[in-house]
């Protein structure tokens, strides 16, 4: 089908059905590496063809599925697993098409810089680039990423940020306190800034959002501020599933003091542990202990309701 098949929709269908294939098989241990190499033997392909002609759809057949789109693949969910897979798959198609990707950034680079709704196809290509790219510790795309975050496009530097957040190196730190003193004033944008700070893997991830969750221009009150920090942790794979399950029960803790000056937006962030039964060991036990506390506490009655729904 990815080969042969005329219609675009099914070329994108069957390549994401690979991807979920090869990654859940890393994740639980199995040996795909035949197909991961066909896989991206027919990216390449792809590349060729419509690096000029259809960059939008390059960019979408070159998306992996994230680590939540795996998860309702897996029959027993097991998070750092699937985000373990998601990683070194990335950095695999990251070397293996590294001249291709190359290549393709300098096609897109000037029709990225047009002014919207043009070059929309260059800038989704570029930024999905930047994430597979990051993943092979090349300097030069590193210093094209602090670029992005100095220059004028939003898209672009928010795109850049993103490709950053699971690496862990000095530029990350760089471009984050750009991106931070050039926004600071606005806080709709710093919100952008809040999330993407909460989700860095790091090992002080608890220190940091407790940070985050006092800082002088964090709003406690606001339901985007909130989302983004809380939100944003949810979504940082290693620290909130640690195996101890602390990273539950910070989150626990922290619904439970929103619970008390924003009982909607509690109740809504309640939801990320909705899926616990799907977890394997140690998770689900650990998120059921989470769910424990709070139930244990005294919630308003939107939260209680979510409590009570998710637990049964």
């Amino acid at each position: 089908l990815i080969e042969n098949d005329n219609d675009l929709f099914s070329i994108w269908d069957a390549i994401q059905s690979l991807y979920r294939r090869v990654m859940i098989a890393r994740a639980s241990n199995s040996d795909e590496s035949s197909i991961e190499d066909c896989l991206i033997n027919a990216l390449q392909k792809k590349i060729d063809i419509f690096a000029d002609s259809n960059r939008d759809f390059l960019a979408s057949i070159l998306t992996l599925p994230t680590v939540s789109e795996l998860e309702l693949s897996q029959d027993k969910i097991n998070p750092n697993a699937l985000y373990n897979s998601y990683f070194n798959f990335s950095r695999k198609i990251g070397n293996y098409l590294f001249d291709k990707l190359f290549g393709l950034i300098d096609c897109c680079i000037e029709d990225s810089y047009k002014e919207w709704p043009n070059g929309q196809g260059s800038r989704k290509l570029i930024s999905v680039i930047w994430k597979l790219m990051m993943f092979t510790d090349n300097l030069e795309i590193r210093a094209d990423i602090i670029k992005a975050v100095k220059g004028s496009s939003m898209t672009m530097s928010i795109a850049a940020l993103h490709s950053l957040i699971p690496i862990n190196c000095p530029e990350r730190e760089i471009c984050m306190n750009i991106f931070y003193n050039r926004w600071e004033n606005n806080p709709v944008v710093l919100d952008t800034w809040f999330g993407m700070q909460s989700s860095i893997p790091r090992d002080n991830a608890l220190e940091i959002i407790k940070d985050l969750m006092t800082h002088k221009l964090f709003d406690p009150i606001a339901p985007n501020s909130i989302r983004a920090v809380l939100g944003g942790f949810s979504k940082n794979t290693q620290y909130f599933h640690k195996e101890d399950g602390s990273g539950y029960l910070f989150m626990a803790e922290q619904i439970i003091s929103v619970d008390k000056r924003n009982p909607i937006t509690a109740s809504r962030l309640t939801k990320v542990f909705s899926r616990w039964k799907s977890y394997n060991q140690p998770y689900s036990s650990a998120i059921f202990k989470a769910l424990k506390f709070m139930d244990e506490k005294e919630l308003s009655t939107n939260t209680r309701e979510v409590v009570d729904l998710t637990i049964n």
